[in-house]
């Protein structure tokens, strides 16, 4: 029984003793590794107007999955040409596909945010310093031109569709300058003519309102010509008759009557009285005044009329030539707006030779001092250490069998 247990204990120490020393060799003999660390700060994408886009809650997550994609890491294996050297050195002198070679950078890279910032840790792990930093900043500076890249072309997409436009646009104009000049010479309209003071709004259903308006226009214009032909033709005594009831006037028909009143007064006192009488006198100044004052509002009435005709013909003019203001109000609208595209052509094209800047490299990597991966001083204390269980579990084992036989 008792050399059972000490062939257990045996045992137990050496397999122990043996797996540490197992662990101080690998941990001496494997190469020391380093890791390097490159910072970059990222920016969502900006609109054309050139402020960012609203919050994505998954912009780092897509950029993580960005950096990790073969758009980008297949830029960095051929700026280092790493797919020659990485196969004389895992792949016996074979040169590694693309795809092999990422696997390998991926198992060695680690992405990392930093809390309450736009910053995006690259780290990278090898046993060679200096390729640990040359790999971290090769990384960074490939999404930098991988976004740079990206822009340029989201502007140049967006500047073919502004100068599709701007032909579309160009056509049309030309299109409305020939209409326009076609009608100016149909209604004989001077080329330095200058719109009329008044103008109606324009808006869909304008051509239906002007042709109403037109229509109404020459009815009262034609009236108005009729009627002060006709009274041109009558005498003064039968103006008197008709002006009132045809001009609407008030102050005429008051006169007139006032007129009326004083003839019959003056016809009375004529009849009892001589000329010479001075209430006969006073009388006919009376009545002669009066006269005077319905002759004088005649004359205004009959100006009034032709002043009236005189606007109305003025107005019906306007209105004719109104499809041609308003065909040149629609063209000055739309070179205005050909202005302002071309401008922004510009401007576009502009942004595109100097971009803005999406990503920054805020810290690049060093070559790192100190190693991460392989501690030399373990090892060598675990080797030690399991030595000691070692030889004391092969005592063990070696006794309890001489005790045996």
């Amino acid at each position: 029984m008792e050399i059972h247990r000490t062939k257990i204990l045996g045992f137990s120490l050496l397999l122990g003793g043996l797996m540490l020393c197992g662990i101080g060799l690998w941990l001496l003999l494997s190469h020391a590794q380093y890791q390097a660390v490159a910072r970059i700060e990222v920016e969502p994408d900006a609109n054309n107007s050139g402020t960012n886009i609203s919050y994505d809650p998954y912009f780092i997550q897509t950029e993580f999955e960005v950096l990790q994609s073969q758009v980008v890491l297949g830029k960095v294996f051929e700026a280092l040409n790493l797919n020659v050297e990485w196969g004389k050195k895992y792949d016996g002198g074979n040169t590694l596909k693309t795809s092999e070679a990422i696997v390998l950078l991926k198992r060695r890279m680690n992405l990392r945010p930093v809390r309450n910032t736009r910053l995006i840790e690259i780290s990278v792990t090898s046993d060679d310093p200096e390729e640990a930093a040359h790999l971290a900043n090769a990384i960074a500076q490939s999404y930098q031109d991988y976004r740079l890249s990206a822009r340029r072309q989201l502007i140049g997409k967006g500047i073919e569709a502004l100068q599709g436009q701007y032909q579309i646009d160009e056509g049309k104009i030309q299109v409305a300058q020939t209409n326009l000049d076609l009608l100016r010479e149909k209604l004989k309209i001077p080329s330095n003519a200058l719109p009329p003071p008044e103008m109606p709004p324009s808006s869909q259903d304008f051509p239906q309102r002007y042709n109403n308006m037109t229509m109404d226009l020459d009815k009262v214009v034609k009236i108005r010509e009729t009627q002060l032909a006709y009274l041109k033709t009558l005498n003064r005594g039968r103006l008197r008759d008709v002006l009132p009831t045809v001009s609407g006037d008030r102050i005429l028909p008051d006169l007139l009557d006032k007129l009326g009143a004083a003839e019959r007064q003056y016809a009375g006192l004529t009849n009892n009285y001589s000329l010479t009488n001075a209430n006969v006198i006073l009388a006919r100044a009376q009545m002669d005044g009066l006269n005077k004052q319905v002759d004088d509002r005649m004359d205004f009435i009959m100006a009034d009329l032709e002043s009236q005709l005189k606007a109305d013909r003025a107005k019906l003019e306007v209105a004719k030539d109104q499809p041609y203001w308003d065909e040149k109000r629609r063209l000055e609208q739309m070179l205005d707006f050909h202005k302002l595209l071309a401008a922004k052509i510009e401007a576009e094209k502009l942004t595109m030779e100097i971009p803005q800047t999406m990503v920054a490299i805020v810290d690049p990597a060093v070559p790192p001092q100190t190693p991460i991966g392989s501690d030399r001083v373990t090892g060598a204390l675990s080797l030690v250490i399991g030595l000691l269980p070692t030889v004391g579990g092969f005592l063990l084992l070696r006794s309890s069998r001489r005790q045996s036989t």
